[in-house]
C-alpha cells in the first residue's frame, strides 16, 4: 500500500474540489482527481473498487464539488471504505471500498 497516498486521504482531503471521477475498465479502477486547498492538483487511484454509491445533488450550483470532511473506514480482510462528504457545496456524498490507493504520476 503506498502509505502516503492513504495519509493524504485520511488527513488532506478536507476542503478540496473534487474536479473528476474515472473508471478505468477493465481493472475495475477508480481515479478521484482532486485539487488541495492550496492549489494543487492530485490524481488518486484506487484499486479494485466495489460498492461504489454516488448520491449527489447540485441544484443551482455549478463547477466542481468542495469536500467538507473525507472518512476512511478499516473493514475487514485489509480492505477500506472511504467516503467524501461535499456538506452542502454541493449536497450529498460519494463513497467506495478498496484495497489499495496509490498517488498517479
Amino acid at each position: 500500500m503506498d502509505r502516503d497516498a492513504l495519509s493524504l486521504v485520511r488527513e488532506g482531503m478536507s476542503d478540496c474540489f473534487v474536479v473528476g471521477i474515472d473508471w478505468d475498465f477493465p481493472c475495475l479502477l477508480i481515479k478521484a482527481q482532486l485539487a488541495g486547498a492550496a492549489g494543487e492538483a492530485v490524481t488518486l487511484r484506487f484499486h479494485d473498487v466495489v460498492n461504489v454509491r454516488i448520491d449527489m445533488d447540485f441544484g443551482k450550483l455549478s463547477g466542481p464539488g468542495l469536500t467538507w470532511e473525507v472518512r476512511v473506514t478499516e473493514l475487514e480482510a485489509g480492505r477500506r471504505r472511504v467516503c467524501f462528504d461535499f456538506g452542502g457545496a454541493p449536497e450529498g456524498c460519494f463513497e467506495l471500498e478498496f484495497d489499495e490507493v496509490t498517488i498517479e504520476a
